[in-house]
Parts: structure tokens; sequence; C-alpha cells
């Protein structure tokens, strides 16, 4: 990668065994350190309870978290809102729930922050999956999640081949855009039953009657944009919902980008130079974002540090 592709951090701040480093720019064969998925259910109160109001479980379809953070009056058609921000008082005559997150993320000059390193990994995450490869590769995994959810046969089948094959994390995730981490989830889902989608291709080839779906399940290069995918995607799902909990700080922000960087650095571009570069785009955007002395201290601080 040349200099004016470099991301713009340094590891004087954050090295593979937690010390700080003198040793200039982050090079491009550093192995980045994996992080336990926290668990969605525990969910923070202060994302829950930052408007002060408690929360009723609307009627008909689930609405999106953003609008505990907006004042919502119902207009004339269903379901449908004005939006004022808790924050800085923006006024929407309709909001819509990717407007609002994107206000958050980049717009909002008063909301705490926490709540806008929340939005802001929300964002990004999308940023991230709208680069044609991206795309595509969700595009075939949806194909494939949808296709052995509908039939119970095949489902069957992969369900016993997973069984079979001892592949724990249970069955195929499926993706929606309305939950932030469902992109990563249902990528990784994919990726961890190739084996046993493998398995149920080569003895039952006449019950995988979609062409596509048979065609991506023998595309090993599929499967290699899949891993792909969700190594970029796991550290912004991890620190999503580590955002979620209650006992969170910026110092847990800070190393989950710098987890984010060393996962882009990790990618080969070799074949992957778009993707390669959309990701150090998107990177270098929203690193833009952050004040980076306020999450250097807080690093310093954090309870697992070790100078």
């Amino acid at each position: 990668m040349e200099d004016s592709d470099a991301l713009p951090l340094s590891d004087e701040y954050y090295t593979e065994s937690g010390e700080v480093s003198n040793t200039g720019t982050i090079e491009n064969t550093n192995e980045a350190s994996e992080q336990d998925t926290v668990s969605q259910d525990n969910q923070a109160s202060y994302l829950t309870h930052s408007t002060g109001q408690k929360e009723k479980k609307p009627s008909g379809r689930s609405q999106s978290e953003v609008w505990k953070h907006f004042e919502k009056k119902p207009l004339k058609s269903a379901s449908h809102f004005s939006a004022k921000c808790n924050y800085c008082k923006t006024f929407w005559a309709r909001g819509h729930p990717q407007q609002l997150e994107e206000h958050l993320a980049n717009n909002c000059k008063e909301c705490p922050e926490l709540v806008y390193a929340f939005y802001l990994g929300v964002v990004s995450s999308r940023d991230f999956g709208r680069h044609d490869m991206a795309k595509q590769t969700i595009k075939s995994c949806n194909r494939i999640i949808s296709f052995f959810k509908r039939s119970h046969i095949v489902g069957k089948l992969l369900a016993d081949a997973a069984t079979t094959l001892q592949i724990e994390g249970g069955g195929l995730k499926t993706y929606s855009e309305t939950r932030w981490t469902s992109m990563y989830e249902a990528a990784n889902s994919v990726s961890r039953l190739r084996i046993a989608l493998e398995h149920v291709l080569m003895n039952n080839p006449d019950e995988i009657t979609n062409k596509s779906v048979k065609r991506s399940i023998k595309s090993s290069e599929f499967f290699v944009n899949v891993n792909k995918l969700t190594k970029v995607l796991k550290p912004i799902k991890t620190a999503i919902t580590l955002l979620e909990s209650a006992s969170t700080n910026l110092a847990d922000c800070f190393i989950q980008l710098i987890l984010l960087a060393n996962a882009i650095k990790k990618l080969p571009s070799q074949g992957m130079v778009g993707f390669h570069q959309h990701c150090i785009e998107s990177f270098n955007k929203y690193w833009d974002k952050f004040d980076p002395n306020i999450y250097i201290l807080s690093y310093f601080l954090h309870s697992n540090y070790r100078g």
C-alpha cells in the first residue's frame, strides 16, 4: 500500500501486547487480536433511558431504537412521525430512522459521547457494506439463508449436517437493515456453516433447486469474500454491542477502532483492490470525526491497560 493510502493511525497508541510503542504507523502485517462478542441482550441504561422517558412497547411492527433520542408526534399516515432531536432540537416534519441515525453520527453537536459513538458505529457498518463486492456477497448470503429457511426439507438436512459435523453456534441468521449487527451475523453464519452447506449439496444435490444457491455453495471465491467481509464487520459489530453495555467507556470504543484498522490492514489487496480502498476511505472518514486525544487518554486509563 502506498503512503497516501495509509490509515491515520499510529502504533504508538496500541500494539498487539497492549503496550505503547513509538514505532510509527501501523504496518500492514500487524495481527489483530480477537475480541469476544458481547451479548446483545445486555442493554445500556444510558442508551435506553437517555430521554428520561419510560419506553412503551409499540403496537404493530417494532420501531427503531433511534427514536429513543427524539421527540416524536404521530402524523396522519400510519406509523409515521415527526421528529425533534432531544439534544440539539433539530426538527424533521417526517422522521426516517436512517436519517435520524446519521444525524446523531454526523451532525448533532449536543448528543452525549457514547450515543454519538454508538450511532457512528451503526452508520459506518452500513457504509462498509455499500461497496459492490460487499452488496453482492450479502445478497448471495441472503439468498442461501432464505432458501434454507423456507424449505423444511433442506433446513432439516442442514441442521442434521451441522449436528453430525459438530458445528456450534446455531443455524443461519437472517439479515435485516433495521437490525444494526445483522449484516455481520448473516455473513458469519454462512461462513461458519460452510462445511455443512457443502455436505448437504454433495449428498443431496437434487434438493438444492435454486441454481444461484447451488452456484454460491460451490464457489470458493464466494466464501473467501464472505470471510473478508466478516473480518471487517466483526470489530464494528463488537463496538456496537459494547456500546449497549452499561459498563462501556471511551477506551473500549478506541480499542475497537484500532482493531478495525488492523482488520482492514490485513485484508489482502490482491484481487480486492476496490474493496480494500473502499474500507480505507470509509474508516478514514469516520476516524476524522473522533477527537483521538480523548480516546488515547481513555485508553491509558482503561483497567486492562498495562504500561
